[in-house]
C-alpha cells in the first residue's frame, strides 16, 4: 500500500491548484516554465497511480467482503441450531434454513408468523414472558418450550434469547437460538422418574419393616412363621 500523501495532494486541491496556474499563466500548458509543467504533471502522473493502488486495492476489500459474506451465510443458514430474528411483538423478521427444517415448513411461509402460534397453548405465556424480560431488560434469557411441526409430533426446545439494535433501521430486535432438546429431556425425565420410584421403593420398604416391627411386639410366633414363610418363598423364586 502506497505512502499517504499530504491533504495538499488531495484530487479537489490538485484541480484548483491546476486550474488558478492555468488562469495565471494561460490554458496552454507549453507557456508554462518547464519546471511548474514538469512538476505538474509529475504530480498528476502520482496521483494517478495512487488512484489506481487505491481502486484496486478497494476491489480487493469488496471481493474478502463478498467473500466472508457467503461464508457467514452458510454458517448462518446451516448452523446445527434454528436461529430466528424477532421484533418486539414476536413476529419472525429472519429465519435461518434449520430453523425451518426443525418446523417442517418453508422459509418464505414462516416471515411474518407470529411466533407463539408454533407453541401449544400452554406455552404461550412463557414465551411472551421470557420475550418481554429479554426487551425489558437487554439481559440473555433462556427457557424450555415445546414447538410444533407440520405433520410431526410436537418436540421440546431450548431458546436462548439476546436484544440487540439493527442500526440500518434503528430498531430494536430479537436474536433467538433455537435447539431441539427432546431426547435431553427424555433422559432427564426419566433418570428423575427413577430417582422418584428408588424414592417410593425406600419409603415402602421402611413403611413394610415398620408392620413388621409392631406384627412382632403383638405377636412373636406369627413374626418367625412369617419370616419363615418369607424365606422359604425366596428359595423358590431363586
Amino acid at each position: 500500500m502506497s505512502k499517504k500523501r499530504p491533504p495538499a495532494n488531495t484530487p479537489d486541491v490538485l484541480r484548483a491548484r491546476a486550474e488558478k496556474l492555468l488562469a495565471a499563466k494561460g490554458p496552454d500548458l507549453k507557456k508554462l516554465p518547464p519546471v511548474e509543467t514538469q512538476r505538474l504533471m509529475h504530480e498528476l502522473q502520482v496521483h494517478q497511480i495512487e488512484l489506481e493502488m487505491q481502486n484496486e486495492e478497494l476491489r480487493r476489500a469488496n471481493q474478502e467482503l463478498e467473500e466472508l459474506r457467503f461464508k457467514y451465510a452458510d454458517l448462518y443458514d446451516f448452523a446445527p441450531v434454528g436461529y430466528f430474528t424477532l421484533d418486539q411483538q414476536g413476529l419472525i423478521l429472519e429465519v435461518n434454513l434449520t430453523g425451518a427444517r426443525l418446523l417442517g415448513m418453508e422459509r418464505d411461509h414462516l416471515l411474518s408468523t407470529p411466533f407463539f402460534l408454533l407453541l401449544g397453548p400452554e406455552y404461550r405465556a412463557v414465551f411472551h414472558s421470557h420475550l418481554k424480560q429479554a426487551f425489558a431488560t437487554g439481559i440473555r434469557q433462556t427457557c424450555e418450550l415445546q414447538l410444533a411441526t407440520r405433520g410431526g409430533p410436537p418436540f421440546f426446545v431450548a431458546m436462548e434469547s439476546l436484544v440487540t439494535e439493527d442500526h440500518q433501521v434503528h430498531l430494536k430486535q430479537c436474536r433467538t437460538m433455537v435447539a431441539d432438546i427432546t431426547a435431553r429431556k427424555q433422559e432427564r425425565d426419566a433418570l428423575e422418574l427413577e430417582k422418584r420410584n428408588k424414592s417410593l421403593r425406600k419409603a415402602l420398604g421402611k413403611t413394610v419393616l415398620a408392620l413388621a416391627a409392631t406384627t412382632e411386639m403383638r405377636d412373636p410366633y406369627t413374626t418367625r412363621h412369617q419370616r419363615r414363610v418369607a424365606k422359604l418363598a425366596s428359595t423358590l423364586a431363586q
